[in-house]
């Protein structure tokens, strides 16, 4: 009897430029904690926050897993008199990054690389609500400040930021 074995390939988190017939797919896969994180925020339906993301976002993917619509993600540019100029990151889950965590993380700290020269200071709010998001963050490289109230429900979020050089 022979033994075969199959070749394990490396799988990565393939990305490709996001289209607006993405954000329909991945609002129907969106995971529950990230459909009630954009409702605290500002009020948002799945496919209205993917839609609006995509929209106002200088820069935007979608990831694969093995196929599936993992994710979509991107980078709003902010330019404020009182804050000054910084970047907005944001990424939008399904059930696939769940599946395959492992090479998710892979992706999320090349992609992190990738961004970080051409935007130094990464600030974003996340829902407090989400502690395995906000671990998932912290590994990457962001601070994570204390919960305030925030979005269209002043709910608990945290502040999360990345600098250059931190």
């Amino acid at each position: 009897m022979a033994v075969h074995r199959q070749k394990v390939a490396e799988v990565k988190l393939m990305i490709r430029p996001a289209k607006s017939e993405h954000a329909k797919l991945m609002a129907d896969d969106l995971l529950q904690d990230i459909k009630e994180e954009v409702w605290a925020s500002g009020g948002y339906t799945p496919l209205e926050a993917c839609e609006v993301a995509l929209k106002n976002s200088a820069y935007s993917w979608a990831g694969y897993l093995y196929d599936e619509l993992a994710c979509l993600f991107g980078i709003m540019e902010v330019s404020s008199p009182t804050a000054g100029n910084f970047a907005i990151p944001w990424a939008l889950t399904g059930h696939a990054v769940h599946k395959y965590p492992f090479t998710y993380w892979r992706g999320c700290k090349d992609v992190v690389k990738i961004i970080q020269p051409e935007f130094p200071l990464l600030i974003n709010m996340v829902d407090a609500r989400r502690q395995y998001a906000l671990h998932w963050i912290r590994r990457l490289g962001f601070k994570v400040y204390d919960p305030e109230p925030w979005g269209k429900f002043q709910m608990p979020f945290c502040k999360i930021e990345m600098r250059s050089g931190n």
